[in-house]
């Protein structure tokens, strides 16, 4: 991969999580706000804002082993069991934040019996997104795994 399309996406990365540490900073403000707007959920304001803070957590996990990976292709050693280990952390990190995510929706939907269409459409989005990443990254780890040699 070319140093300068390595440099843009570590740039990215590291707009990505400056971007995910302020939300995590800003979330219990956010949480409290929604509390004052919605106090027929505001006893929930304290639990789902510590499991939106641990699904950016895992987010953060996984775009850092990302920076873990781009280093290891720009030392052309991405065929290496390091590189299975990463494909399986950012797996582990995104499976995490979907399961924190949609169990965090569906307790919303089902649980506590509130929400609307918006409420829906993310949790189908969450559930979508966040399962269709995680196939994407078991098959490029089978891939990977077939590329050097070890199942």
């Amino acid at each position: 991969m070319h140093p300068i399309v390595v440099l843009v996406l570590r740039v990215e990365l590291f707009l990505l999580l400056l971007g995910s540490l302020v939300l995590q900073a800003a979330m219990p403000t956010i949480a409290a706000e929604q509390a004052r707007e919605f106090p027929e959920v505001a006893h929930l304001a304290a639990p789902y804002t510590v499991l939106a803070i641990a699904a950016i957590a895992a987010v953060q996990v996984a775009m850092l082993v990302v920076w873990r990976l781009l280093t290891l292709i720009a030392e052309s050693e991405l065929n290496t069991r390091c590189g299975l280990r990463c494909l399986d952390a950012i797996t582990a990190s995104v499976a995490v934040a979907t399961a924190l995510s949609t169990g965090t929706l569906f307790h919303l939907l089902v649980i506590v019996g509130v929400g609307g269409p918006g409420v829906v459409l993310a949790f189908v989005g969450c559930t979508a997104a966040g399962s269709g990443v995680v196939a994407v990254l078991w098959v490029l780890r089978g891939a990977q795994a077939t590329a050097i040699g070890e199942r």
